[in-house]
């Protein structure tokens, strides 16, 4: 297997294989928390987490989050914030989708889920306004307000 490195500017470095990278690392020139990616499966995530790397003992193996993966705690929101916009709060739906999109981009594997719950909460919530407008609520309400 093969990997990208992504630099600070964005650039993708390589491919390079793991002998490859170790050098790279021994070299200063990879750091645990630099972002890799497959290059077959474009699968992104933090240098860290691949076993095959041999970083000095001095650095520790995750950063962030219990499992550290980038976008982990993100993810996680973004799933509580959905449910509760299911249930009871419509503007959740929205905030969750953008934590999902921030994890997507973070290079998080499991954002899309999240994504499209956050998604489908949002057009329910949506669609059950206008439902509940258009059926007399918005009437209702101001006419409890006189």
């Amino acid at each position: 297997m093969r990997y990208f490195v992504i630099g600070e500017d964005g650039q993708l470095y390589g491919p390079a294989d793991v002998s490859t990278l170790n050098q790279w690392i021994a070299q200063g020139r990879l750091a645990p928390t630099s972002m890799i990616m497959e290059e077959l499966g474009g699968a992104r995530f933090a240098a860290s987490l691949l076993k095959e790397l041999h970083f000095p003992s001095n650095y520790p193996r995750t950063f962030g989050t219990a499992s550290g993966q980038p976008g982990e705690v993100e993810v996680k929101t973004a799933w509580i914030l959905g449910v509760v916009g299911l249930v009871c709060c419509s503007l959740c739906g929205p905030i969750g989708l953008v934590y999902a999109i921030v994890a997507k981009r973070k290079g998080h594997p499991k954002a899309v889920g999240p994504i499209v719950f956050c998604a489908i909460v949002t057009i329910v919530s949506i669609l059950w306004t206008v439902y509940y407008v258009s059926v007399g609520g918005l009437e209702g309400i101001l006419r409890g307000m006189r």
